[in-house]
């Protein structure tokens, strides 16, 4: 048998290693200047005494759910909790035993959910037909709830909620604490602006000559020095200016906050005394790009 020629070799190798890193990519959230198509994800019917809670939609990410239980003959408290399902799957919030009677019915609400997206329909369907006496499961998409989700040790329930992404109106601007908390270690859920950064980084790229990533200067306090002030705000407008934003009235101060920030590191800044010209130029561009990002200036804030 012949060997492989090393420049075979090498090519075969760089393919297999560029398959192996696409295979470990997550699904991307529907990014603000896409418009996805609905989700087509079938989902399986919950078996006899389960009840199953599934998510769809039109995009990709984990949701958050509350949930009470109640027993059948009485309507009296049985359990609660909360549970988190991704798009396109389910999660089986009870199992009952396949004798006896425990009859239970459900009330089940989507929680916390995210800027840009909404409930678009509920639907509640069961293994064989409810008793009449039941009454139907009662939806209520306005407040994201389904009530009297009913299951028997004979009778299934599976509940899915559909949610909507909308994109953001186009050519809006968010500030810089909407940047900070739509990162990926954020309290919100993840803005993908973040990956159009320059090196595919997020928030771990590097911020000039700061020492810092982008996250670590939106995470420390300015403490007086003008160099974080005018940090957060051209963070903010770069985000924007990546997420479609029209950047022509903050073109200038952008090109000038650059070259600062080419020019001296934090301690630097922090250095200067009060009276500086150089800080006086740090503070004149935070205020600009403060107004672009707020939209007072420029296309207008997003509203979120």
């Amino acid at each position: 048998m012949k060997m492989m020629s090393t420049a075979r070799l090498a090519s075969a190798m760089a393919m297999a290693a560029l398959l192996a890193a696409c295979s470990d990519q997550p699904m991307p959230l529907a990014p603000a200047n896409r418009v996805l198509t609905p989700n087509s994800t079938t989902i399986a019917a919950a078996g006899e005494g389960e009840l199953q809670l599934c998510k769809t939609g039109n995009g990709s990410g984990t949701f958050t759910f509350s949930y009470t239980l109640y027993l059948r003959s009485d309507s009296s408290f049985i359990s609660s909790g909360t549970t988190s399902v991704a798009i396109g799957s389910c999660v089986t919030l009870v199992q009952l035993p396949t004798v006896g009677n425990d009859r239970q019915f459900a009330t089940i609400t989507e929680t916390n959910i995210p800027a840009n997206w909404s409930v678009a329909g509920i639907t509640a369907t069961n293994t064989t037909p409810i008793p009449i006496q039941w009454g139907p499961p009662v939806v209520d998409i306005a407040n994201a709830t389904v009530t009297n989700a009913g299951i028997a040790n004979d009778i299934g329930s599976t509940v899915t909620f559909d949610n909507l992404y909308t994109p953001p109106p186009q050519g809006c601007t968010y500030t810089q604490g909407y940047w900070k908390t739509h990162s990926l270690a954020g309290s919100a859920k993840y803005d993908p602006t973040w990956a159009l950064l320059p090196g595919g980084l997020g928030s771990s790229t590097t911020f000039f000559w700061s020492g810092q990533t982008y996250l670590q200067v939106f995470n420390t306090p300015p403490a007086g020095n003008s160099y974080y002030q005018l940090a957060y705000q051209y963070m903010a407008a770069e985000l924007n200016i990546l997420g479609g934003a029209d950047p022509t009235a903050a073109a200038a101060a952008m090109a000038s906050a650059k070259t600062l920030f080419l020019t001296y590191t934090p301690a630097q800044v922090a250095a200067l005394p009060k009276s500086s010209s150089v800080r006086a130029q740090f503070l004149s561009l935070a205020g600009t790009l403060d107004k672009y990002n707020n939209g007072l200036i420029g296309p207008g804030h997003c509203g979120n």
